[in-house]
């Protein structure tokens, strides 16, 4: 009727933590050594292996994905103008669309893209020749025109590039007899 008592002593080993940390930007991805895999995404991710005792190591990695940052413009120019966007001017341009990109690191060494698209409209120029005599005149563009020149005249188009109009007249003397 007596009690036995058993006692057994634990003994407990360390369980090792390594940790690892890396850093990618968005759409990189990182390979973990201690398991082979593939790391696309935020998180930790933890591997654990026998180290010949009776507990495990465990070895986390920490992965930050940093932001890559794309931002837009756009802008419309007439063909005769030039434009500046981050410090590069264009000038020159036919009418079309262009695209242009300029990329700077952030902080953490990923990509900030700059996208622009840049619209050249056509302006227009008309010359023409026309001659009278030096007892006529010409209504031309809504001026009559009397005299030996060359005359212009500028107006808009829908989309705000000039159309310029040049004139050059001829006048001829007349002679009586």
């Amino acid at each position: 009727n007596c009690d036995s008592i058993y006692e057994t002593k634990i003994i407990t080993k360390p369980h090792n933590v390594h940790i690892t940390t890396a850093s990618i930007c968005d759409g990189q991805s990182y390979v973990f050594s201690e398991d082979g895999q593939t790391y696309t995404k935020n998180g930790t991710y933890s591997v654990f292996k026998p180290m010949g005792d009776i507990c495990d190591d465990e070895f986390q990695l920490v992965l930050t994905v940093n932001p890559v940052y794309h931002f837009y413009d756009t802008a419309q120019i007439c063909d005769n103008e030039t434009y500046t966007w981050r410090n590069h001017t264009y000038n020159g341009l036919s009418e079309g669309t262009y695209q242009y990109q300029d990329s700077f690191q952030t902080i953490h060494g990923c990509d900030s893209i700059y996208h622009l698209e840049l619209i050249v409209l056509k302006s227009y120029t008309f010359v023409s020749k026309d001659t009278i005599c030096d007892n006529q005149s010409l209504t031309w563009h809504g001026q009559t025109l009397t005299t030996k020149g060359t005359y212009h005249d500028s107006l808009l188009t829908a989309n705000g590039c000039d159309s310029v109009y040049w004139i050059d007249l001829t006048v001829h003397p007349t002679h009586f007899f």
